[in-house]
């Protein structure tokens, strides 16, 4: 059973900003959504987003000091066409940062990068990529359910739960984890792309041994999940043969 962290927690940003000397680091109490208003190579931290962005036009519910909200902006030496299955390396970083303050948290990777917990959501990650020449700026948007209570969890029409920490640590804590191991997986994903991140997934994939329809603007697929590839697409088992699909084309429903 998780336990209910103290509310108030307020963000120290000094005290992130003395961690993560090699990022300009900023704060704002409210802002609409912090994916545009983030800097290049910078970090914005938000207390409440008013207009906060999820997958695929979804709105993120983001109470007042109540969430882990934030978006990070950088740049990777690798052009766009290498950038496949970055996602899932966000959403691994996510679950390792969390079990590196409590390795037996119950965490469940849901292809292409929501995080659950018990069947509910808690985390997702929002990405948006900018070619430039030989290489591309990252937009990476997280948020992560911290203390909502019963009745704000209520307002979310699919099933949503809080982080899966017994012992919360301070929110400022959690995102000085979180950014360097969101760093160190940048790293190891220049040198060796999805491979590292891969056993992770595998691990606890949420997905594994479901049936599933497959949702997207072309026609949709139903069949059974046979995993995910190298390349971080999802591959549905169908009555002709095995389908390869990218988190762009489609949404993803158990059946």
């Amino acid at each position: 059973m998780t336990s209910e962290p103290k509310h108030p927690d307020p963000i120290d940003l000094a005290a992130i900003q003395q961690a993560l000397p090699a990022i300009n680091c900023q704060y704002v109490d409210s802002i609409d959504s912090t994916q545009g208003a983030v800097v290049a190579d910078g970090l914005l931290i938000a207390d409440h987003q008013s207009a906060g962005q999820g997958r695929r036009g979804h709105a993120w519910l983001t109470p007042q000091g109540r969430s882990v909200c934030l978006s990070h902006r950088f740049t990777l030496p690798l052009p766009p066409a290498q950038m496949a299955g970055y996602q899932m390396v966000a959403a691994v970083a996510i679950a390792e940062s969390i079990w590196s303050f409590e390795a037996t948290a119950d965490v469940a990777l849901k292809w292409p990068n929501d995080l659950l917990h018990n069947g509910a959501k808690f985390a997702g990650v929002l990405i948006t990529l900018r070619p430039q020449k030989n290489q591309t700026e990252v937009t990476l948007g997280i948020g992560l359910n911290w203390s909502l209570t019963p009745a704000q969890r209520q307002q979310v029409a699919r099933p949503v739960t809080n982080v899966p920490l017994t012992q919360h640590p301070t929110r400022s804590a959690f995102i000085i984890r979180l950014l360097q191991h969101i760093q160190r997986h940048n790293q190891a994903f220049v040198a060796h792309g999805l491979s590292p991140s891969l056993p992770v997934w595998q691990a606890h994939d949420a997905l594994r041994g479901q049936t599933l329809a497959l949702v997207g603007e072309g026609p949709n697929h139903s069949g059974r999940y046979a995993g995910v590839d190298p390349q971080g697409q999802l591959c549905l088992e169908t009555a002709e043969g095995i389908k390869h699909f990218s988190s762009g084309e489609v949404s993803v429903k158990a059946l």
